[in-house]
């Protein structure tokens, strides 16, 4: 039976899981390879001599997916055929009709797999980019594109463990020949530290407004509205079976009383928090999550958490990637972070955005990053189109208090927005974007509790946060003359609100589809009863696609619409009439459709894709009714 069994579910977890890149190809068609340059390093090197040195970030051509694809299937194989599982891993699901409960795997069979196909998959870039880095620097040649000798000059600095990436020390000259290799696709200028999302210190003397709920006394008050409280204390998805890393400049001091009761464990030599210990900003934004006290419940106690340092002195100060890498490791299924990684320029798609794209598509990690707080810039990492950047609201629900971009070929960013104001915890009061990003990681830790598949599907959980949220913005207009896109500048998809999020698991509203071999289009519908009539209840639709990082694309400042993402349509149709809602957008890998429906009945939805940087596209849809 077991044997049976075995290629069903090898198909069901590279189709969920290994959403493979295929080999990037390049068009060099000029002597000039400048466009793999980002263009702040082009204009560093321009005021350069040719023997200074500067530290880069390169990005080389991806594995073939052949090869990723024949290796993760063969060493799973091997795994289920060495572990005494069966039932557990019965498929009578199916990946385009949603995920039914029942029909799950255990907690534990999908965390062996995930950590094994994480490892596997490192062993391949790590070799990938070993075997790249010695053809670029290490064997002698006669100077072509293809090969040439090392110098004294290159040091390496650092080596991606999932990622074909790594970082070295180079003189301009070495810069402007390495460009000219076929391997090599971008070349960012290397940098270290990160800056803190500062805490916003709130007191009594500020909260004007009469409000439904207490928030200068009550510690949970946002976990309350924001659906927490509920799938905590009465569905019991208090993060069991969870785990989340955490990232910062410093670790949390486990000492300090309030975690006491928790499970967490510092990556080793990291740093604590000793500078303002005991209400460092680290331990703050992790007590919003991981706290237990007489008087506080974090929004997820039972998780298992994971923490690391970007002032890590074991591979370079203020070294980032390696502090995301080791908490991969450890087989995590989302990660938050309250810091401006690095210091890639603002508002741009740069190193550290392709680098958390890459690894949220092929390793199944779901990010959470705080977004700016009251200020229009977007800081290094929160250009990623695959992670949930995170926007904080006021203490009254309505008002965005963060930063968000407002070009018109720019993404929507924030993604989401939550509270940010008087959130207490037993550790002080604070807020802003750095208050926000825990909550929502706790909400999306949440849904992975109930839905333990969603582990391998990071941009699902994605489309479920967005869709279930409080739409601050104009809803789709019937018969519409303008573009719209379901989001806004301010508020993206709007205020979290986790238990609307879970509505299209629990109706099956929610799939995985994959376009491919020319197919453009996929149709579904949903029908809306005469209670959601009455209830005056929002037909919601978002879909979330992956950035995949198939091509390089040309770097200028602040133009991020060249960075190839597939797009989406949504079209939905009221069966019988002539009715119709529509949303997308070009420069953004998520749209939605909200409004409320006029009458009861079947509406259908068509999802068209409308840009198109690969021959396989793969969308996430999710479907709900909710006020």
């Amino acid at each position: 039976m077991k044997r049976k069994l075995i290629p069903k579910f090898i198909a069901l977890i590279l189709a969920i899981t290994c959403i493979v890149i295929p080999a990037s190809v390049h068009a060099e068609t000029s002597a000039d390879y400048s466009y793999k340059i980002d263009s702040h390093l082009l204009e560093k090197l321009n005021t350069m001599d040719s023997s200074d040195k500067v530290d880069v970030s390169i990005w080389i051509d991806d594995i073939d997916s052949s090869v990723i694809d024949q290796e993760v299937e063969r060493n799973i194989e091997e795994m289920i055929n060495d572990t005494e599982v069966s039932n557990d891993l019965s498929m009578n699901l199916s990946i385009t009709e949603g995920i039914d409960q029942k029909n799950e795997l255990s907690t534990e069979a999908i965390d062996d797999l995930v950590l094994y196909e994480r490892r596997e998959k490192s062993k391949l870039y790590q070799e990938h980019n070993k075997d790249v880095y010695n053809k670029l620097f290490k064997n002698s040649g006669n100077g072509s594109s293809n090969s040439r000798s090392r110098t004294s000059t290159t040091s390496l600095l650092y080596t991606s463990k999932y990622a074909p990436n790594f970082e070295v020390t180079l003189t301009k000259d070495e810069i402007l020949k390495v460009v000219e290799n076929k391997n090599v696709t971008d070349v960012f200028e290397r940098t270290t530290g990160c800056i803190e999302n500062n805490i916003v210190s709130f007191n009594s003397s500020n909260v004007s407004r009469t409000l439904s709920y207490d928030v200068e006394n009550d510690m949970s008050w946002y976990f309350d509205v924001t659906g927490i409280t509920k799938l905590r204390d009465e569905y019991g998805l208090d993060g069991t079976g969870v785990k989340v890393g955490t990232i910062e400049g410093y670790v949390p001091d486990t000492s300090v009383p309030c975690f006491a009761n928790s499970d967490i464990t510092n990556r080793p030599s990291d740093v604590k928090n000793w500078l303002s210990a005991p209400n460092g900003h680290m331990n703050y934004t992790t007590s919003i999550m991981a706290a237990l006290t007489s008087e506080y419940t974090g929004g997820i106690p039972n998780a298992k958490f994971y923490a690391a340092s970007t002032n890590n002195n074991l591979q370079g100060a203020g070294e980032m990637k390696g502090a995301f890498e080791w908490v991969i490791s450890q087989g995590v299924s989302v990660i938050t972070s309250s810091v401006s990684l690095g210091h890639d320029n603002e508002n741009e798609y740069g190193d550290y955005a392709k680098w958390l794209d890459h690894v949220t598509n092929q390793h199944n990690v779901l990010f959470v990053m705080a977004g700016p707080h009251a200020n229009s810039n977007m800081g290094s990492g929160g250009m990623s189109y695959n992670a949930v950047v995170v926007g904080s609201s006021d203490d009254d629900q309505e008002t965005v208090t963060s930063g968000w971009l407002n070009g018109t070929t720019d993404p929507y960013k924030p993604d989401i927005i939550a509270p940010g104001d008087m959130i207490r915890t037993p550790i002080g009061t604070g807020g802003a974007t750095s208050a926000a990003a825990p909550i929502v990681a706790c909400a999306a830790a949440q849904l992975i509790q109930k839905y333990p598949l969603l582990k391998t599907n990071p941009m699902m959980t994605k489309a479920l946060l967005l869709n279930g949220t409080k739409y601050l913005g104009q809803e789709n207009e019937m018969h519409p003359s303008t573009q719209t896109t379901g989001f806004t500048r301010e508020g993206g998809a709007g205020i979290l609100n986790v238990e609307n999020s879970m509505l299209p698991m629990v109706t099956t509203e929610s799939i995985l589809y994959s376009l491919n071999n020319g197919n453009d289009t996929y149709n579904d519908s949903a029908y809306v009863s005469s209670a959601d009539i009455n209830n005056n209840k929002q037909l919601r639709i978002t879909v979330c696609s992956t950035k995949n990082n198939l091509v390089s694309g040309i770097h200028s400042s602040g133009n991020v619409e060249n960075n190839p993402i597939t797009a989406f349509n949504i079209t939905v149709k009221k069966r019988g009439n002539n009715d119709y809602w529509r949303s997308y957008n070009y420069y953004d890998n998520k749209t939605a459709v909200c409004f409320t429906p006029p009458s009861r009945g079947y509406y259908d939805i068509t999802v068209t894709r409308i840009t198109n940087f690969d021959n396989d596209s793969s969308f996430y849809l999710a479907i709900s009714r909710h006020n």
